[in-house]
């Protein structure tokens, strides 16, 4: 365990509460992405970032109550997804760098139908239709999961039978997921905190919807990424997800 999140582990042991601790977990992760040598866009910080989330994540106290999600379990994974560029470009150098071009051209179709899908549809039409994620593999994992987006590192559930129910009636807009309040705190202010690294660094935090932007980051790699080094936005044609959408 780093120092930091012994220091995380103490705050919150210490009686300090989860509000405390996120603040602590911001303060930590906004410090790391300014200070480290590679720029918070680039793909190496990107990893760094979700690495030091699965650490900061394992020195949490046990949550009062536990988490249901488990691999193959994949109601989520059929909901529609943000993410701000620097992920998607990840997720682009993982789907490329693919051993198994037959499952790779899979995958790039699947991900080309779902935004030809998403494009054709209005904001209530893609909210209570269910997507299966191009990268959802048969046995109900994620095919990249190293690489997934903090959109979807930050989902969770404390029922898998609310999951259920809510993906079965998904014209139900009013199905509600319970979710832990104080994981809920910590994975906002871990996404929080290397944003406003980014934002201070002068690039896009845009959230895009994940299939027409990654298709936009394989179809035109170069003048999107340059775009996103000068601090233009670095999708022009893919959909922007609107501010407080972004959990999933």
């Amino acid at each position: 365990m780093t120092a930091a999140a012994m220091q995380l582990a103490a705050t919150a042991a210490a009686g300090g509460g989860w509000e405390a601790t996120a603040m602590q977990v911001l303060s930590d992760e906004y410090q790391a992405a300014t200070t480290e040598a590679v720029p918070a866009g680039e793909p190496a910080a990107t990893r760094r970032y979700f690495r030091r989330y699965e650490i900061r994540a394992a020195a949490l106290p046990p949550a009062a109550e536990a988490v249901a999600c488990s691999k193959g379990c994949s109601y989520c994974c059929h909901l529609r997804v943000s993410a701000p560029a620097h992920e998607v470009f990840l997720l682009a150098d993982a789907l490329l760098a693919m051993d198994d071009g037959a499952q790779r051209a899979e995958r790039l179709a699947r991900l080309r139908e779902n935004a030809a899908r998403v494009a054709a549809m209005d904001r209530q039409r893609h909210w209570s239709t269910p997507l299966r994620c191009a990268f959802l593999g048969p046995d109900g994992a994620c095919g990249s999961y190293e690489s997934r987006p903090s959109s979807c590192r930050r989902y969770h559930s404390l029922s898998a039978q609310a999951c259920k129910a809510s993906f079965d009636a998904p014209q139900d807009l009013h199905s509600r997921i319970r979710l832990s309040t104080p994981q809920l705190v910590f994975d906002m202010a871990q996404y929080l905190g290397f944003r406003r690294a980014l934002s201070d660094s002068g690039l896009d935090t845009t959230q895009y919807e994940l299939n027409t932007a990654l298709c936009e980051a394989l179809d035109d790699p170069q003048g999107s990424r340059d775009r996103f080094r000068r601090g233009q936005r670095a999708f022009l044609q893919a959909a922007v997800t609107a501010e407080g959408e972004h959990a999933v």
